[in-house]
């Protein structure tokens, strides 16, 4: 079954043209897996009930991800797998922080 749907002749440039004023406006937006090791994530702003994962973890430890994820692997950081990433609770790394860091 074959369904056919009739479009406006300008529909295609009226997209177009929203999309450019809604990407010229608009701030970039940081999410969870964009993060970098230049942001501005500081030890401040862990939460002790909240979920890291790795990507996030190396930032606040200042440590590469292969790092944190050996950490994990060895429970030096105690972790949650979540498919095949690993979470560490904001409590861990408060831990970690406060005890034994390399």
């Amino acid at each position: 079954m074959d369904i056919t749907i009739k479009l406006p002749d300008d529909f295609a440039e009226k997209v177009a043209q929203k999309i450019i004023e809604l990407t010229e406006d608009s701030k970039p937006v940081r999410t969870r897996l964009k993060i970098n090791r230049d942001t501005d994530i500081s030890i401040d702003s862990i939460k002790p009930n909240t979920f890291y994962n790795t990507q996030e973890a190396s930032c606040l430890l200042d440590k590469s991800q292969r790092t944190i994820s050996k950490y994990v692997l060895d429970n030096v950081l105690i972790g949650t797998r979540n498919g095949r990433s690993w979470l560490i609770k904001g409590s861990e790394i408060l831990n970690f922080i406060n005890g034994d860091d390399e």
